[in-house]
């Protein structure tokens, strides 16, 4: 009887330690249908496919259409240039970049947008 309570604390225990760190409860899968009409305005391209895409990757999507939302037009403008000189770039070209900023710490990633922002001041 002994051991089976230990097994139980541990359990509980185990448990207690996966609901603090957020591992007990999957995060809701937003459906497609579940959208604001605006949110699927702004993510039409990916209407077909949406409700196969992992949690993350829909999180993801979710948070980047609401940050572009929040931006200033001229931000905007900005950010539509830079993609257009990188989709000039060959796809081995891209990958890497892609590669070398998933690497990135979130703080090594700011830095590297503030670096961007100073070359494009420059070149003006």
């Amino acid at each position: 009887m002994p051991r089976n309570n230990r097994f139980l604390q541990q359990v509980c225990t185990v448990f207690a330690l996966m609901l603090t760190l957020g591992f007990a409860a999957p995060a809701h899968a937003i459906e497609w249908h579940e959208l604001s009409d605006e949110q699927r305005i702004m993510l039409g391209d990916f209407a077909s496919r949406w409700n196969d895409m992992p949690v993350e990757r829909r999180e993801r999507m979710l948070d980047r259409a609401e940050r572009w939302q929040a931006m200033p037009q001229s931000q905007r403008e900005a950010v539509r240039e830079r993609w257009n000189e990188i989709k000039q770039f060959p796809p081995e070209v891209r990958q890497a970049l892609r590669e070398r900023w998933e690497a990135m710490s979130p703080e090594e990633q700011r830095e590297a947008v503030r670096g961007w922002k100073v070359r494009k001041l420059e070149q003006r």
